[in-house]
Order: structure tokens, then sequence, then C-alpha cells
């Protein structure tokens, strides 16, 4: 959840300067355990993956150059807000694609990149 200037920092990089806004999913998964019992009750180990979608705005090159160095790379360190826990917590995440239109060679346009928890998310 975004509640300030503070609230994604990814690599020790605050992002609120280079966003537009900011998506928090907390998507479900059953573990490889689950299943169904003779009573067709679902059983299992249920996990939640946290992945947060950044827009990013319009970047000149001195920009993109902090921020694509830590799209590319294999693993991020990614602080949040988790509203559930109240409280900043970290997780290691990897992006998806990324891709940036350049329209009349000038600034690129604003483009979004999704940084997606490695581990299920669990209480510390």
């Amino acid at each position: 959840m975004y509640i300030d200037e503070n609230s994604v920092v990814i690599d020790n990089v605050l992002m609120a300067q280079y966003i537009l806004d900011a998506k928090f999913g907390y998507h479900k998964q059953w573990s490889g355990d689950s299943g169904r019992n003779m009573a067709m009750e679902t059983t299992g180990t249920f996990n939640i993956f946290p992945k947060i979608t950044l827009t990013f705005r319009k970047l000149n090159k001195d920009e993109l150059a902090v921020i694509a160095p830590i799209l590319n790379k294999q693993s991020q360190t990614t602080k949040y807000y988790d509203p559930e826990f109240k409280k900043i917590t970290t997780m290691q995440t990897y992006t998806g694609d990324w891709e940036i239109v350049s329209k009349r060679m000038k600034k690129g346009e604003s483009f979004t990149c999704a940084f997606i928890s490695r581990k299920r998310r669990v209480q510390t």
C-alpha cells in the first residue's frame, strides 16, 4: 500500500520520485499439498505472493540510468507497507518485462513494470 514517499523502496532507491502510481496485488496460490478430502473439502496450504506494479512517469536519460539497472537485475530487495501487518515489509522480487515507447526521439513515454515476490508472504 502506498502511504507516503517512503512506501516503496527498491534496492535502496525511493520510487516515489519516479512513479505515477502503484498497484498492490496479493495473489493467492494453493501449495502442492492441496487437494480435496473424502468430504470434498479443500485442504492444504494456502499462500499469498505479493506483486507491486509500478507505473513510471516519463523519465529522462539520467533517471532511466538509475532505474534500468534495477529493472534488469535478477533479483531486487523491495520494501513496501503491508496493510495487513501494519508495517514496512521487505521481500525479494523479480521483475516482469518492461518496454518504453519513444515518440519522435524525445523522452520516452510512461511505462509499467511488475515486481513479483520470489517467496510467499509470511508474517515476521
